[in-house]
């Protein structure tokens, strides 16, 4: 098995699988879950390929959803009563809080592809933008993720440089922008390098959200889950509205 930091990465890719994946789920019971996907144009344009999921500090998810289609989703664990029989009630679930960096991307292409529509959302790039303001800074512009990560996640020499190192060479073999090409992502058997670099998203949110909701005022707090909710909820809109003005972050209240 894959380990990436201080988890282990388990690759889904058969309907047997994403059974155990639900009776682990099942049996922790978490009140919250980190959230990121990976596709080609990540929206209902392009497609949704991986799915990572972690809500320990033991192991991550990804679920290949390439392969395992719509049934990512619909496919239902086999137990008595369980909280959430599928992925698809996990993600919908209004009791479980879903962390996630930016959910708008992720948010379309899980609505438009395979009907999900995420709710408790905590995006921690608000989270980030509220903190700023709270003590008194500009925010003329959000924070992206890797920024995020590498000055709220808390991470030693070491976990930092194995973040970076991964995140380097993933962008240069996958992005066309940066000399790389998709199909490396979209090839099966999914590479050790693919694997890693779509549970990169997830490895640290939990910490980002302790970290940034530990210091905001309610106030702040309230205002993050309902610019959270509008973001995800910008899947709803006639079309994927993608652009430099995402760059821009809410007004405050």
């Amino acid at each position: 098995m894959t380990t990436l930091g201080r988890k282990k990465i388990s690759l889904v890719s058969s309907d047997a699988e994403l059974q155990q994946m639900l009776l682990e789920l099942n049996v922790s019971r978490p009140t919250l879950v980190s959230v990121d996907a990976e596709g080609w144009r990540l929206c209902r344009d392009g497609t949704l390929s991986l799915l990572a999921l972690s809500w320990d500090d033991m192991i991550i998810y990804v679920i290949d959803v390439q392969v395992l289609g719509s049934k990512s989703f619909t496919i239902e664990i086999r137990a008595k009563n369980p909280k959430w029989s599928s992925v698809k009630e996990l993600l919908e679930d209004p009791e479980t809080l879903k962390v996630l960096c930016d959910p708008r991307s992720d948010s379309d292409a899980l609505y438009h592809h395979f009907g999900v529509l995420l709710k408790n959302v905590f995006c921690v790039q608000l989270a980030e933008v509220a903190s700023r303001r709270q003590r008194g800074y500009r925010t003329k512009y959000v924070m992206g993720g890797k920024k995020i990560t590498l000055e709220y996640g808390g991470l030693s020499r070491t976990e930092q440089l194995e973040w970076e190192e991964i995140d380097r060479v993933g962008c240069a073999t996958f992005f066309p922008d940066k000399g790389g090409s998709y199909d490396n992502l979209t090839r099966r058997p999914l590479s050790t390098l693919a694997l890693s670099y779509s549970a990169l998203g997830v490895l640290h949110l939990d910490r980002i959200y302790e970290r940034l909701e530990s210091v905001l005022s309610g106030h702040n707090k309230k205002w993050v889950k309902e610019e959270s909710k509008k973001r995800v909820e910008e899947c709803l809109l006639p079309s994927c509205n993608k652009g430099p003005h995402r760059a821009i972050p809410p007004a405050q209240w």
